[in-house]
């Protein structure tokens, strides 16, 4: 994660960030298409923000949030991290291009809305809903028939799901929730303060997206932080034994470099990445 920069090119995409995107990210319009996106608020929003830190630096260096726009400088700049997990987020593009339809594509402009307007980590939240959003799709005939919709139909005003998708061999339909679990520093955390956190994060949500009203409703969390801090969520899974009700195994994407060069990007359980990296160092 990049934290603190003198980032010009930031400075600049707040006067013209669709025109940057174009030339830096272009795929964001082939997954786009020909949907509207509000581009003079997303210009707005990244324009407060560098005035923000540009305030909070008072001439000094300039401590640039994680952010979409963030990584793509950093990548323009040469650092390596960056420019890896820009190339795993613009696959993960490419992917959902090749597998969304006119109006599946249609749906999923709040998450590429999210990703413009939130100028800090939160940006992560709405990559994690195409990261679920595509692994859906790549692991199931599932289509996706509506998003932000009422865990109760009854209560159009009540908790929203972010995703509804309509199981076309059988005729029904899954309510399917993505909670994001930012981690900070907890790899050596004790199991008591891991806990803790799972049902805070987890166990919240399901109280607040009403999951006792609506049982066909999956939750699917998704972990974001170093590896290290992975290893250490995984561990207390397995010796733990811990689940929650209607709620998958926890996810996170990974990205390795094998040695002779290759990389490898993943999302899936984080038991199934850290089998990976351990299978790898192990050959």
């Amino acid at each position: 994660m990049i934290n603190e920069k003198n980032n010009p090119p930031v400075e600049k995409s707040r006067l013209d960030v669709e025109g940057r995107l174009r030339v830096y990210f272009p795929v964001f319009f082939e997954l786009l298409g020909d949907n509207k996106l509000d581009w003079t608020t997303a210009a707005k929003a990244l324009t407060r923000k560098v005035n923000q830190w540009k305030a909070k630096a008072n001439g000094g260096t300039i401590r640039v949030e994680a952010s979409f726009y963030n990584i793509i400088t950093a990548a323009i700049e040469g650092n390596q991290q960056a420019a890896t997990h820009l190339d795993f987020i613009k696959k993960v593009f490419e992917e959902l291009i090749q597998r969304l339809d006119r109006d599946e594509r249609r749906l999923v402009v709040p998450a590429l809305y999210g990703l413009l307007t939130n100028i800090d980590r939160k940006f992560r939240n709405f990559l994690g809903e195409l990261l679920v959003l595509n692994n859906m799709k790549r692991n199931t005939q599932f289509k996706l028939q509506n998003a932000e919709v009422p865990v109760v139909s009854s209560v159009p005003n009540g908790p929203r799901i972010d995703f509804q998708f309509l199981d076309v061999n059988k005729s029904s339909t899954l309510l399917v929730e993505v909670v994001n679990v930012h981690l900070t520093d907890i790899a050596n955390w004790s199991d008591e303060r891991v806990n803790n956190l799972l049902h805070q994060k987890i166990q919240h949500k399901l109280n607040i997206t009403g999951i006792r009203k609506n049982p066909n409703f999956q939750l699917i969390p998704v972990f974001w932080g170093s590896f290290e801090e992975l290893v250490r969520i995984d561990l207390f899974y397995r010796v733990s034994g811990i689940s929650f009700r209607n709620t998958v195994e926890p996810t996170s994407f990974a990205s390795f470099t094998r040695a002779n060069g290759q990389k490898v990007h993943m999302f899936g359980t984080i038991r199934s990445i850290v089998d990976f990296y351990n299978s790898n160092q192990e050959a």
